[in-house]
């Protein structure tokens, strides 16, 4: 049983009352270990307590939304679940619960994620893009992946000479600007993710009015694409640094 958790918001009903969307698949809940709870409970766990079960989803922020959708895709109680870039609406305290919700669950998952520490947690598998269409699969995570490839960049070539020179091509090193540029992105990426969970955290308090609810959601889309464009610069320059 299949379980989808996609980057859109789908499937809710914005007239609907947030107990009446979860209700409306399962009253109770069975969880991993085979026990069974409410569905006003398992709302409880996900950081909807009583006093919000009864607010129209129209009226919920975008991170709050984005836990009700979650939530509407766990209570189908699947076995294979697939979870595409989890972490990038959700507040620390909604990624603490679905860490150990996750880590709990019993079936098979398939987590799409830039977070390599939400990763590490939970993977034990990956599945490594190295370019060409070829896809190399891995045992551990991704820590794990980094320490192997860190150990065999270190392992001397031997070269067999046979009758002609064979010359080893020399490690880059890194410029003084690259590594300038490397120590900045640091500081960018945590700049831009403190940014991210205040604004979030203002979007849940439910105190912005439609224009300024508005705006905080573009300047959330914003700070996604700057984070996935600077990351991957920083990646690129840690194999740099790195060697």
């Amino acid at each position: 049983k299949v379980g989808y958790f996609t980057q859109e918001t789908e499937d809710l009903n914005p007239k609907h009352r947030v107990i009446d969307e979860v209700k409306e698949i399962a009253e109770f809940i069975t969880l991993s270990d085979g026990t069974s709870v409410s569905a006003s409970r398992f709302l409880e766990q996900f950081l909807f307590p009583a006093s919000k079960q009864y607010t129209f989803v129209e009226k919920l922020s975008e991170g709050e939304r984005k836990r009700l959708q979650l939530l509407k895709i766990l209570v189908t109680n699947p076995n294979f679940l697939i979870l595409d870039e989890p972490t990038n609406d959700f507040d620390i305290d909604t990624l603490n619960v679905l860490e150990d919700f996750l880590d709990k669950f019993t079936g098979c998952l398939v987590l799409v994620s830039h977070d390599r520490y939400f990763m590490d947690h939970l993977v034990n598998e990956l599945f490594v893009f190295e370019g060409d269409g070829k896809i190399q699969p891995f045992n551990g995570n991704y820590s794990d992946y980094r320490l192997q490839e860190d150990a065999e960049e270190e392992e001397p070539v031997v070269v067999k000479k046979i009758d002609t020179t064979v010359q080893t091509e020399p490690k880059k090193k890194v410029s003084f600007k690259e590594k300038k540029e490397y120590e900045e992105l640091q500081k960018q990426i945590a700049d831009l993710e403190l940014e991210k969970k205040t604004i979030s955290q203002q979007m849940e308090q439910g105190k912005l009015d439609n224009f300024k609810l508005v705006e905080a959601s573009g300047r959330i889309q914003i700070i996604d694409e700057e984070l996935d464009q600077k990351t991957l610069r920083w990646l690129e320059l840690e194999e740099i640094v790195s060697q």
